[in-house]
């Protein structure tokens, strides 16, 4: 059993969703949206392994000290460490 787990919250399953209906439908290509969440959940995935790869998130009082992110091509993945889970928050766009 691996030491740290996944976990997604709705709201980053929600990202997912809208990040393959934008790049399959508005800008019409399914192959790229197909490689974009691919290489979004195989960077995640690499939090299991690594967990404190991402940076963390300071500056912002309301925000946890466990929380951090990990940059994927244009993405950014927020979570948040809580052994033995890590929590996948938000996925949001960033360029």
């Amino acid at each position: 059993m691996p030491e740290w787990e996944l976990f997604y919250s709705p709201l980053s399953c929600s990202d997912l969703d809208d990040i393959y209906d934008y790049i399959a439908t508005e800008l019409e290509n399914v192959t790229a949206a197909q490689d974009t969440i691919k290489a979004i959940l195989d960077g995640a995935e690499k939090l299991e392994e690594f967990p404190f790869i991402g940076s963390v998130v300071e500056g912002l009082p309301f925000v946890s000290d466990e929380c951090r992110f990990l940059g994927v091509r244009n993405y950014l993945i927020f979570y948040l460490l809580t052994k033995p889970r890590i929590f996948i928050d938000r996925i949001l766009y960033f360029k």
